[in-house]
């Protein structure tokens, strides 16, 4: 079945997808995209806008404990406990209790034994002492309309802020900035948004805004 919308269409609505997030296009039209982009092998937009990633700071690994197999540990948790004594003479470990404790994870349960379940959940992963001095907390990212909507804010006169748009991508856009669709135009009412023929492109439309202010 051919699509409704034309490839220039598609195209402008991946622009806004790729600028505004995925959320800013209709269940339609994120559909239509979807499809375009399979067919033409292009990476479908995220939920979030797409902005540069932070470059990786090289950060030293803090200290780990790796947890080795029951048997290993056990031997290793006997040596510290018995020393070089001859293993007829040592006391068994009961449960692998110590293990657990070797690892500060607290008290086996009401019936004092540790099972082959707890030994292979512990295994699956890789116990730390404490989180790192340098975990990261992201920032937020910075989308297309940022900038032009504190501009906005800063110079309260109508502007036109996009141009050279379908006549269903500018309603798109112009229904994005009155429902507060993305975080730039927040909160919902704060900015008024119209359509109007685009003079300088034949069979073309803008958008113009302007922040109104924010409802007491």
């Amino acid at each position: 079945m051919a699509s409704k919308y034309s490839e220039k269409e598609l195209e402008q609505l991946y622009d806004i997808a790729c600028a505004q997030g995925w959320d800013a296009l209709e269940q339609s039209e994120r559909i239509a995209v979807g499809r375009w982009c399979k067919s033409t092998g292009r990476k479908r937009p995220g939920v979030a806008p797409t902005s540069p990633a932070a470059e990786p700071v090289a950060v030293p690994a803090p200290r780990t404990v790796r947890v080795p197999d029951a048997g290993t540990a056990k031997r290793i948790i006997e040596h510290e406990m018995y020393g070089d004594q001859e293993p007829d003479t040592m006391k068994p470990v009961a449960g692998g209790e110590e293990y657990f404790k070797a690892l500060n994870l607290g008290e086996a349960g009401d019936d004092g034994a540790r099972t082959d379940e707890d030994l292979r959940l512990l295994r699956c992963v890789e116990f730390v002492e404490r989180f790192p001095d340098d975990i990261v907390t992201p920032n937020a990212t910075t989308g297309k309309w940022d900038d032009p909507a504190m501009a906005l804010k800063r110079f309260p006169k109508p502007a036109r802020i996009a141009d050279d748009l379908t006549r269903k991508t500018a309603y798109e856009l112009r229904r994005t900035i009155r429902k507060a669709r993305t975080n730039a135009w927040k909160p919902v009412g704060a900015y008024r948004a119209e359509i109007a023929p685009d003079h300088r492109h034949e069979g073309k439309w803008c958008v113009y805004a302007q922040y109104v202010g924010e409802a007491s």
